[in-house]
């Protein structure tokens, strides 16, 4: 997937694991993709980098990364990209933390 040039990360929900999967999409930087490693690799001391190239988390460390990296998204030239279940359970979260 693309946004006209603007590099994608998708974010999966796995509910049988209860994990969050960040897969990177088309078009995004390097450098994004390693800050976005380093940063779930210093929330989660169970990260998997999988041979595709996601990164596997736990469900709370993925929100962790999203309230990180969201603010972020227009200075750094990249967009989150989420099914529909996984963007529930996002909006979900950021209600909540607007309470």
């Amino acid at each position: 997937m693309t946004v006209a040039g603007v590099g994608l990360v998708n974010i999966f929900y796995d509910s049988d694991g209860i994990k969050g999967q960040i897969v990177p999409g088309d078009n995004l930087s390097n450098n994004i993709l390693i800050r976005i490693r380093q940063f779930a690799m210093s929330v989660d001391s169970d990260y998997i980098l999988m041979q595709d190239g996601s990164i596997e988390i736990s469900w709370s460390a993925t929100l962790t990364l999203l309230r990180e990296f969201l603010p972020l998204q227009k200075v750094l030239g990249f967009k989150f990209s989420a099914t529909d279940e996984t963007k529930e359970r996002i909006n979900n979260f950021i209600k909540q933390l607007k309470r």
